[in-house]
């Protein structure tokens, strides 16, 4: 997947397609025989590169218009080639999980998340942050001041931080890693889920299911601002 993007960032820089690059990655995706969420994840990726190049703000809106006709007129088959695990606690396979996930994490972590208070996983997303990553992080305003909660110094670290400013609870549990990977279910991020709890978690790489969970978190980060 990087060598492809090398590939069509190279194509970007002059801003021309030229037949010979359109050949040779034809060439490239029918060789390398990439499995569909790859080949979604990467549509998204390359709406995601012109975007990074645009500065006029109508062209701007073009380009989020052709992406969601992008969306409708070539829908995924997301069931091939789409993999998912379910763990469950007490126990460390769900925890190890976590972290395994984050390590794998190349680009961007969305984590929102009731509590965070589990010094294993904290500092795992410190590691994330320090080697940078771009992480975003959610989680509830009340749970924040609990006895053991590491959301204020994550944030004072410069990890940006919004918490619900409601009365009510924000109390998911979900985290997106680099738009391939989704991790959801009811395990919080503490030592008890791992050393008492039933818990769960689910992880999945389905396309249209990580677009949902994304979804959710740009607009709770947006209502939480």
């Amino acid at each position: 997947m990087s060598e492809l993007e090398q590939l069509l960032q190279q194509t970007l820089e002059d801003e021309i397609f030229t037949r010979e690059e359109r050949s040779s990655l034809r060439k490239y995706v029918r060789e390398t025989t990439l499995p569909v969420n790859a080949l979604g994840a990467l549509r998204s990726k390359i709406f995601e590169m012109v975007e990074e190049q645009i500065t006029d703000t109508k062209a701007l809106k073009l380009l989020n218009w052709l992406k969601e006709a992008n969306k409708i007129l070539l829908p995924r088959d997301t069931s091939s080639g789409s993999k998912q695990k379910v763990l469950f606690s007490p126990g460390e396979a769900c925890r190890n999980a976590i972290i395994a996930h984050m390590r794998q994490c190349r680009r961007k972590m969305d984590i929102c998340v009731f509590t965070i208070s589990d010094d294993l996983i904290s500092r795992e997303i410190e590691r994330c942050h320090r080697r940078g990553i771009q992480v975003r992080i959610i989680s509830d305003n009340d749970k924040s001041f609990d006895r053991g909660s590491d959301i204020e110094r994550l944030d004072r670290l410069g990890i940006p931080v919004r918490v619900d400013p409601d009365p009510d609870h924000m109390h998911h549990k979900f985290a997106v890693f680099d738009k391939h990977y989704v991790l959801t279910g009811s395990y919080n991020w503490t030592r008890s889920a791992a050393e008492r709890n039933e818990e769960n978690i689910l992880i999945t790489n389905n396309t249209d299911t990580i677009q949902s969970f994304q979804s959710k978190f740009d607009q709770l980060w947006h209502d939480f601002a």
